[in-house]
């Protein structure tokens, strides 16, 4: 029986690893920026991508496991390192998992900021009504031409603009494929509300999976 219970302890820390592994082997590192930026106008989390060419088009995928619903009907905002705001953006597929950016490297090959919750505030201080803005018209999803030749830029890091606005670890989701992979390995996990994500990208609640002795005192007594 403890030879058993072992076995059992080392598969499932065996499989765990290797499903960390894959989704860290995945993602861009998340750190905190050296130095903040202004908050109020870029909002507080941005990716860092390097452009190594002076294409007319930089393209850059980014793995940024977004926790928000509508990641598509929220503005992103491209500049240069120097903070130069790029007008010329349109994008590819957007969704949680990942975001596909268009943009014009305006100062050429170099580090340019891609600004991805920008926020508007509203209101008062006591009641304030902060939004996300919605993508410029013609700007949004599935806005790229396609066709126009371009040039992959490497997303270097995520930075939050504090390390009390990061979203890592907590807030950064599992693919709907890890998600999957994970729960077919490992179909006894005990609960997996926070784990079930539909291949759309939306988590969806599910009830508690109970274990058979919970199940079996859960049941009721027949008189």
């Amino acid at each position: 029986m403890k030879k058993s219970l072992y076995l059992r302890a080392i598969a499932l820390s065996l499989s765990l690893l290797s499903w960390s592994g894959m989704l860290f082997a995945q993602m861009p590192p998340f750190t905190v920026a050296p130095a903040p930026w202004n908050a109020d106008q870029f909002g507080n989390i941005r990716a860092v991508v390097n452009v190594e060419a002076a294409e007319k088009t930089a393209f850059a995928r980014i793995e940024w496991r977004r926790r928000d619903i509508d990641p598509a009907e929220k503005a992103i905002i491209v500049t240069t390192s120097g903070g130069r705001r790029v007008a010329t953006v349109s994008f590819g597929t957007i969704n949680r998992e990942y975001g596909e950016v268009y943009f014009e490297p305006l100062a050429g090959p170099g580090i340019y900021y891609i600004y991805y919750l920008p926020y508007t505030k509203s209101g008062s201080a006591n009641y304030p009504k902060d939004f996300y803005p919605k993508p410029a018209p013609g700007t949004g999803a599935n806005s790229f031409v396609a066709g126009t030749p371009v040039d992959k830029a490497r997303v270097v890091e995520i930075q939050s603009v504090d390390a009390f606005n990061s979203f890592y670890p907590m807030e950064v989701i599992a693919t709907a494929a890890e998600t999957d992979a994970l729960a077919k390995a490992k179909p006894c996990w005990r609960n997996q509300s926070m784990m079930s994500l539909r291949r759309s990208g939306q988590m969806v609640p599910r009830p508690p999976i109970m274990m058979p002795m919970e199940a079996k005192l859960a049941k009721p007594h027949s008189a």
